[in-house]
């Protein structure tokens, strides 16, 4: 049950595709802070749909799953180098689309949304995340969230610095909201600049948690990393520490570096 801003509705939305067991993570994670969780499967394999049935098994009255009904990658996207990532890039705004159509409709059906999370299925938010939405709902000037999130590395107690640019993940929804056509960072419209408010360090991305994954996105996604790459090790789990405390880990030497981790 979650404890803040429980007389509103906070809906949750995720895409899923190929994440696996990052998904045991992810999919808890969102409904932490979520009444309800949206999934949309898209190109998924076996794994990923098993786990996403497994959970919604679980919460069958908080988790609803759909389908992108898009076309599943071809052999020959499956087989070069990045070619789920080059297939997403071409659908990603009709992609994302199928949700904001999905909560459309569930305003037309009389349920009510106030707030839509919408992160990635490889990114958790961490315990700050309840006071950064309470700030954002008192704050009547602002529509959005555009969060930079801090990576982890084998262990979710080792991060880097370096990580992706920041991305809108999260709403007050409104049905004029569209993925179509696609903004980077998740900019959709009609959100302008000024109607979004920005924080770091409160989404944390696993995209390189475990060696799977990290292999997974050698091969179909990016991997950007240099051996030297330096990296942080923590005294606790990352989602238990505020942004600020993050911070202040960065302004000492690093631990070691991605090769010595490996």
């Amino acid at each position: 049950m979650r404890t803040f801003l429980q007389d509103i509705k906070i809906i949750g939305a995720m895409l899923i595709s190929r994440e696996g067991n990052i998904l045991h993570y992810t999919i808890p994670s969102l409904l932490r802070w979520c009444d309800w969780v949206l999934i949309i499967l898209d190109n998924e394999n076996k794994e990923s749909r098993r786990i996403a049935q497994h959970y919604r098994g679980i919460y069958p009255n908080r988790i609803r799953i759909a389908r992108s009904g898009f076309p599943r990658a071809t052999q020959r996207d499956e087989m070069r180098a990045r070619g789920l990532f080059q297939r997403f890039k071409k659908l990603q705004g009709p992609i994302r689309e199928t949700v904001f159509k999905y909560l459309r409709n569930c305003l037309v059906n009389g349920e009510k949304i106030d707030i839509l999370v919408f992160p990635d299925a490889d990114e958790i938010f961490s315990d700050y995340f309840p006071k950064l939405l309470n700030d954002f709902w008192k704050n009547k000037k602002v529509k959005a969230i555009t969060l930079k999130p801090v990576g982890v590395y084998g262990d979710i107690k080792t991060i880097m610095r370096k990580s992706m640019s920041g991305h809108t993940r999260v709403m007050k929804f409104f049905p004029e909201l569209t993925a179509i056509p696609y903004r980077t960072l998740c900019c959709y419209k009609p959100l302008t600049r000024k109607d979004r408010m920005a924080i770091t360090r409160v989404l944390i991305h696993l995209a390189h948690l475990t060696s799977e994954r990290k292999n997974w996105r050698k091969k179909h996604w990016k991997f950007k990393y240099r051996p030297d790459e330096p990296l942080w090790k923590l005294d606790k789990d990352i989602n238990k520490m505020s942004p600020l405390e993050i911070g202040e880990v960065f302004k000492r030497k690093p631990d070691l570096t991605i090769k010595e981790y490996e």
